[in-house]
């Protein structure tokens, strides 16, 4: 299995914002609904953070900004009884359709039960992920993760949670992390590429 330092050395990951068309046939505002995670003072990762959402958290979803990030637009939206800034679509769902964006909230599978009784999705952001030869541990007092290797450590912002899947970014390496909880895998991305599965999760403590 490789390394996140031999993966790394191999890859020239972007995972930069870029500018691409914003929803031309789009009409907002859009109501809509928050995973969590947080909301910027413009559209991408290199702007600051000016507030927080938390899952179910509902948002008026006011533009699309033609800006994508792993195949989910960001949009500007209203939030908290009139706050504004910005978030990433791959963490919000709308009532009604909405180009780019993660899911419809009707869609939305949050705390079913499969046949055998296993819930769908997680909310519940677990504070160590492990896998063989590793681990992800959670920084509680900062969102931030630590990922500890026999190669060393590595560190990743937590940028929010969506049915049962713990988004991670290492802005400085370019690397998009996933925690599938409900597979129990660790992917990552290269730029606008899909997830493709790193390790097998282990062991989940909360």
């Amino acid at each position: 299995m490789p390394t996140f330092r031999a993966i790394f050395a191999a890859l020239s990951l972007t995972l930069a914002a870029a500018p691409a068309s914003a929803s031309p046939d789009m009409t907002y505002p859009a109501a809509g609904e928050s995973y969590g995670g947080k909301v910027r003072a413009g559209p991408g990762m290199h702007f600051n953070q000016v507030g927080s959402l938390r899952e179910g958290d509902r948002v008026t979803i006011t533009n699309g900004t033609g800006v994508m990030m792993n195949g989910y637009e960001w949009f500007e939206v209203r939030y908290h009884g009139g706050r504004v800034g910005y978030q990433w679509g791959g963490l919000m769902c709308s009532h009604d359709y909405v180009p780019n964006l993660y899911s419809q909230c009707a869609g939305r599978q949050t705390n079913q039960q499969t046949g055998g009784g296993n819930p769908v999705s997680h909310h519940t952001v677990p504070a160590v992920v492990e896998y063989n030869g590793g681990q992800f541990v959670r920084e509680p007092r900062t969102a931030s993760w630590v990922e500890y290797t026999n190669n060393g450590t590595f560190r990743f912002e937590e940028y929010g949670m969506q049915n049962g899947v713990v988004v991670l970014l290492d802005d400085q390496r370019r690397v998009n992390v996933h925690l599938n909880l409900n597979t129990r895998e660790v992917l990552f991305a290269q730029g606008p590429e899909p997830m493709r599965p790193l390790y097998s999760i282990t062991g989940i403590q909360y």
